[in-house]
């Protein structure tokens, strides 16, 4: 197992804060507009939660791998999150995804190649 440089683990960190925040922001939103119970957006809360985990645990898995993987799933979903709700909190998703790529292609660059 090889430690990972520290600009890959920041890159991913920042893009589960980002994610994190914007999942708040998202459900402040959605509770101060008092139309929708939370049961209603909670599919969606939780898809988000799963992207921004997804991000986080990039960050802090040792292992290059583990970390590129973890990566392009949070930048797949937050990606998607990001076009779907591009009118309301796209934008923020849409920043996550993009940390979330930069922080696989910073992990896949410490990944030894098989010869």
């Amino acid at each position: 197992m090889e430690t990972r440089p520290g600009f890959q683990r920041m890159l991913a960190g920042g893009s589960a804060v980002v994610a994190a925040l914007t999942t708040v922001v998202y459900v402040v939103v959605i509770q101060q507009e008092g139309n929708n119970p939370f049961w209603d957006v909670f599919p969606w809360v939780m898809i988000m939660l799963i992207g921004t985990v997804s991000a986080g645990g990039s960050a802090l898995v040792r292992d290059a791998r583990t970390a590129m993987i973890s990566a392009i799933a949070a930048a797949v979903i937050l990606g998607i999150l990001g076009l779907v709700a591009i009118f309301s909190v796209g934008m923020g998703f849409i920043l996550a995804a993009m940390l979330a790529s930069l922080a696989a292609i910073a992990a896949s660059v410490t990944v030894p190649q098989a010869s």
